[in-house]
Parts: C-alpha cells; sequence; structure tokens
C-alpha cells in the first residue's frame, strides 16, 4: 500500500529516469523516424512527400531486390555455383524490410491528421529527453474525457492541475510501437524479442511535472 501511494504522487517519490532510460520497457527496435525513411525533411510539402515515396518505393520494390540479386548472384557459379543461390537471398530480404518501412511510412504521413498526431508525438518524445518523469501510469487507469471537445485520457496532478493525452496521439504512438514490432519480426526473424512497449512523456497543465504514460 505504501508503494501504491507513492506511485499515486501521495508521498515523496524519487523522480523516474528520463524516457529513453528504463531497460525493462525498451524494445530494440524503436519506432523509426518516418520522415527519415522517406528522407524528407520533417517540414516536407505533401507533395515532397508523395514524390520521394514513389522514388522509394520503386527502388525498393521486393520483385526488384529479387532480379537484381539473381542476376547478381548467377554470374560466379553457374548452374553449379553452390552458395550464390543462398547469398542471392540476402538482398531481396533487405529490400522488402525496406519497401515495409516504406509503405508504413506513408500510411502516416500522407493522411493529414495521421501526421498530425505523428508530429505531436515526436515533440512529445524530444520534450521527454530534457524532462524528469514524475511517476509511471498506465493509460488505461487514466479517466476518459472530452476536452474541448476532443476525446482524451486525464490523470490529476499533485499541484491541482491534470494531464491529458489525446485520444489519436495515443494510438498514433501504439501504431508506431506496432509497427516497429513486426518490422523487428520481419528483418532478422528474432523471435526471442520482447514486445515493443509504446510510451509518452505527457507534461501537467499547470505546474512543470511530467508522467509517463504506458500505452497498450
Amino acid at each position: 500500500m505504501a508503494e501504491a501511494s507513492a506511485e499515486r504522487g501521495q508521498g515523496p517519490a524519487a523522480p523516474l529516469p528520463p524516457l529513453q532510460e528504463p531497460a525493462q520497457r525498451q524494445h530494440p527496435a524503436q519506432p523509426p523516424c518516418w520522415y527519415a525513411v522517406l528522407g524528407v525533411a520533417p517540414g516536407a510539402s505533401a507533395e515532397d512527400i508523395r514524390r520521394a515515396y514513389r522514388q522509394a518505393a520503386l527502388r525498393l520494390h521486393p520483385d526488384k531486390a529479387a532480379a537484381a540479386g539473381g542476376a547478381g548472384g548467377g554470374g560466379d557459379g553457374g548452374p553449379g555455383g553452390g552458395g550464390s543461390v543462398e547469398d542471392s537471398s540476402e538482398p531481396a530480404a533487405a529490400g522488402g524490410d525496406d519497401f515495409w518501412l516504406v509503405q508504413q511510412a506513408w500510411e502516416v504521413l500522407q493522411d493529414p491528421s495521421q501526421r498530425a498526431a505523428y508530429d505531436r508525438q515526436r515533440a512529445l518524445a524530444a520534450a521527454a529527453q530534457e524532462v524528469h518523469v514524475h511517476e509511471s501510469v498506465a493509460l488505461e487507469e487514466m479517466e476518459p474525457e472530452t476536452v474541448e471537445g476532443q476525446a482524451c485520457h486525464s490523470w490529476p496532478c499533485r499541484c491541482g492541475g491534470a494531464y491529458f493525452v489525446l485520444v489519436e496521439d495515443a494510438q498514433a504512438a501504439a501504431g508506431a510501437a506496432r509497427g516497429a514490432e513486426e518490422g523487428g519480426r520481419g528483418g532478422a526473424g528474432s523471435g526471442g524479442a520482447a514486445a515493443a512497449h509504446a510510451e509518452l512523456a505527457v507534461p501537467c497543465s499547470t505546474c512543470s511535472l511530467h508522467i509517463r504514460v504506458l500505452l497498450p
């Protein structure tokens, strides 16, 4: 009971480490930056993003990677060239993984609402590097409500203010974590990797405290 009260901020709890620190919830394959995947700046226009996606999709399509791998592997050993067939599968696999990331980046950045939610998520992640988190709260523990017409989850702060997480921001962060997890499984076939966990550092509406919201 004493631990529970301290966790909720009712006792003198020591600040938790920054968002990037906890080893228990860190996944080896962190969600990538979708702008970097397409090779565009965060402030790129919709047309720039569309052009970059088309170029990357053409360059990394699995069929093209497989054809390139087959052409490169056939010249060394001929019909009996042992090892060349096995080696030629590696570029195709890598191309498929990169192509999958390009598709995921396009799904997020081509939609204005998803892109806006993703930009807010990136801003929260950047802010988390400069603050100390007061406590960790699971999204399921927070109170669902509507603020200024927007669906969100809230959590009271000890100062009398509150922490708010927009539902669309939570969905965007959770989707990015799932994408990283699926990409890690498809890449190296690492079956022993832990599941990705999405987290958001959320500021209080009144004071300078932050909480770490653990997303399902």
